[in-house]
């Protein structure tokens, strides 16, 4: 028997604790993972795609080039002009018939989920290849069925359409995609000291993870955007989760936390977790006292 430990936390998993700690130190801290799920990956081919458009879109903001070429770590480089990065595709009838139809019986997707005729898609052509690469990077790990692929396709859009592209990190000032972080908590109940083993450790806890989007909304404000494609629900209670449930949320809660260190002038943060399949976007604001 050993001193189970948790010497930090991993920010995008931290309501999991509230589940079963000892899974959390078992998969977490030890790095012993479970097997994944078909609609877990199909919702890390949705992330991987807003990252690289976020990617592309801070290259295009910082190079002011006509075309970009990024390296992503899954499915190496990325080579897109500006024109076919935005270019405006006005959906035939016909395409959006077929759009609506696959959203028709989905009781969890957002609250307006479906799209009106003449609904117009930037770069269509490019984020279609996009998802089909992705999806064929993952495809060999998992045991995808056709139907997976109708999924990742929907979900990827569904975020991309709404709101006629409010959430498209195209259409926003990008700040950083993907921002990882490592923030050690600099308070006396943070800190650790203990032997095992022989050995005696120290240090302060920590918090580490992954920021999916932060974009920049005017001066001096910044918006944190967390996409989600599971269900907006407490996995401990089975409880959906409102916006009183979320004003409390452990990982928006240290989001906004992080931010603070990160981003000591931003005068506002806005926190925005994005419930693709259930619910859609749900915008909070955070203070001191949180």
């Amino acid at each position: 028997y050993k001193l189970m430990l948790i010497t930090y936390a991993r920010s995008s998993s931290l309501n999991n604790i509230d589940y079963c700690e000892q899974q959390y130190f078992l998969i977490y801290n030890l790095g012993l993972q479970s097997d994944t799920n078909i609609k877990t990956v199909c919702g890390t081919i949705c992330h991987k795609n807003y990252e690289v458009l976020a990617a592309c879109k801070k290259a295009f903001q910082e190079t002011k080039a006509n075309s970009v070429t990024i390296h992503d770590d899954a499915i190496g480089n990325i080579e897109v002009s500006f024109e076919d990065f935005m270019k405006v595709s006005v959906l035939s009838d016909d395409d959006v018939d077929n759009v609506n139809k696959t959203r028709i019986n989905k009781a969890v997707f957002v609250d307006k989920p479906f799209i009106k005729y003449g609904h117009k898609r930037l770069g269509r052509d490019f984020v279609n290849s996009l998802i089909v690469r992705i999806y064929e990077y993952y495809e060999h790990q998992h045991d995808f069925q056709p139907m997976d692929f109708k999924n990742v396709v929907n979900w990827v859009w569904m975020a991309l359409d709404y709101n006629n592209g409010e959430y498209d990190p195209r259409l926003r000032t990008i700040v950083e995609p993907e921002l990882p972080f490592d923030i050690e908590i600099d308070k006396p109940w943070a800190k650790y000291d203990y032997v095992i083993d022989g050995k005696k450790i120290k240090g302060n806890f920590r918090i580490k993870g992954t920021i999916d989007l932060i974009t920049e909304v005017s001066p001096g404000i910044i918006e944190l955007v967390d996409w989600k494609t599971g269900s907006r629900k407490n996995w401990a209670t089975g409880a959906e989760k409102d916006f009183d449930a979320l004003s409390k949320d452990k990982q928006l809660m240290l989001y906004y936390y992080v931010l603070r260190k990160l981003y000591p002038q931003a005068k506002q943060i806005i926190i925005t977790i994005f419930f693709i399949r259930d619910g859609g976007p749900f915008t909070l604001c955070f203070d001191e006292s949180s």
